[in-house]
């Protein structure tokens, strides 16, 4: 009885901090600035290698049509199709000529293999104007097609959702809205926009509310934060804050806790490893959790699409899983691409063969300069965190640098809450496809469990 009444209280408090005016997000600078274009036109290419899974007559309709569902309504941005060309490269590349071009990768896949495909967007750190965008698709890995075939994904209704971040554009709450985070091979109803994508699209590029319909309301919302993070008992918490509601409210998690975010890891592991009192744990954890104000955390604009796989299945997979400490961190571009090296202490060996005392973890975007470069979809490490990192080697790197498995799905926060050290694994920033290729969205496989707890599901 008492922690039903426990859980009824949780739900209640999130239902206050969380109910949003808006159900569309809008990406953020790690300074709180919003990422948006500053001109009218905003022109995209297409790299004339192709792909060998369809013509480029077939692509290049499909990805022109995706393009134009966002142009009109009432805003003030038209994007413009600038031909097919050879030297389209990966990312921006100061004081050269750069495109934004749609890339297809056949042959070699550079970033995580699990990643249908993923968005790189390039903008200055201060002021959020982006200077490039490039929408990268994996056809080394996965099958796609243009007519709506089963077990394909259909280009016309990722491209649709991708180009709302590559304008700017983050989640929607809404499962109608073609930027709400899922989609199963075979989908279409992402080709044509809802009224939510239209909300967002105005707010950004000209707050037309008469373009959307009768039914718009202003954003009611009031969450304190700051430009840096939110807060938990005063300590500043970075958990990848780089997109929220207008007005600047943060969300994420809340929709995952009320909708049942309270099994935490139940359906996450193995069922016969998760017995009752270990449920009930985690439960209060995260009642703790909520109180305190990790519910504040924002998910980023996702532009990635991941396999929707347990910690289990993460875990096998992996060749290592540690308990770490960021010590420092290094970034370069290589090529149009910012990499991120990131230097971490081993608290704990929880898996595999962890003979040294510092790791190197490697992972696409980061800072260089006034430069900020985002992969959605991979965990932001910033010095002093805490991680549980499920890790595989980097090819090519001799087993000496490593990369969270799956990007965002190998990587959980470690929170201090009073006497309580709990680990979070939050996917809200990817849309996810489950094993029977349906669409599965993010917040549902976003959970918090107790790091003792963890550490023996994982050593078990």
């Amino acid at each position: 009885m008492k922690l039903a009444a426990t859980t009824a209280a949780t739900i209640a408090v999130v239902s206050l901090l969380t109910a949003p005016g808006f159900a569309f997000e809008i990406s953020k600078t790690e300074a709180g600035a919003t990422v948006h274009w500053d001109t009218p036109e905003v022109v995209y290419t297409i790299h004339t290698a192709g792909t060998r899974q369809m013509s480029n007559t077939q692509a290049r309709e499909a990805i022109i049509e995706s393009f134009d569902t966002w142009n009109g309504h009432g805003a003030d941005l038209h994007l413009v199709y600038g031909g097919e060309i050879a030297n389209g490269h990966h990312g921006y590349v100061k004081n050269q000529e750069n495109s934004n071009t749609i890339i297809w990768e056949d042959d070699s896949w550079p970033y995580d293999p699990n990643a249908l495909a993923l968005t790189l967007t390039s903008f200055e750190r201060g002021s959020g104007r982006l200077v490039d965008a490039d929408i990268i698709i994996n056809s080394a890995d996965y099958s796609w097609a243009t007519d709506g075939q089963s077990g394909r994904h259909d280009l016309s209704n990722s491209l649709t959702h991708e180009v709302g971040h590559f304008i700017g554009l983050g989640h929607s709450e809404s499962e109608h809205a073609t930027m709400f985070p899922s989609a199963a091979p075979g989908e279409v109803l992402k080709r044509t926009l809802y009224n939510d994508d239209l909300r967002g699209l105005n707010f950004l590029y000209a707050n037309n509310t008469q373009a959307i319909g009768s039914d718009w309301t202003d954003a009611d919302v009031a969450t304190e934060s700051d430009d840096s993070g939110y807060r938990i008992n005063d300590a500043q918490v970075h958990l990848a804050c780089s997109t929220t509601a207008p007005g600047g409210s943060p969300r994420g998690f809340g929709a995952f806790f009320a909708l049942g975010g309270l099994l935490l890891g139940a359906t996450f592991f193995r069922r016969r490893r998760q017995p009752r009192h270990t449920a009930r744990r985690s439960t209060l954890a995260v009642a703790a959790l909520l109180v305190t104000g990790v519910v504040a955390v924002s998910s980023s604009a996702t532009a990635t699409t991941l396999p929707a796989l347990t910690l289990d299945q993460v875990t096998v997979a992996s060749e290592r899983v540690v308990l770490v400490e960021v010590l420092d961190q290094a970034a370069d571009f290589e090529g149009g691409v910012i990499w991120t090296h990131t230097t971490v202490r081993v608290e704990e060996c929880w898996s595999g063969d962890c003979d040294d005392d510092t790791l190197v973890v490697r992972t696409p975007g980061g800072v260089v300069g006034d430069l900020e470069q985002r992969v959605h979809g991979v965990t932001t490490m910033r010095t002093g965190d805490r991680l549980v990192l499920f890790l595989e080697a980097t090819p090519n790197t001799l087993g000496q640098v490593f990369r969270p498995f799956g990007m965002a799905l190998g990587a959980l926060r470690v929170h201090q809450l009073g006497q309580d050290t709990v680990a979070v694994r939050d996917l809200t920033d990817v849309a996810l496809v489950n094993q029977e290729r349906v669409a599965v969205h993010g917040d549902d496989m976003t959970f918090a469990i107790e790091l003792d707890e963890l550490r023996r599901l994982v050593r078990d």
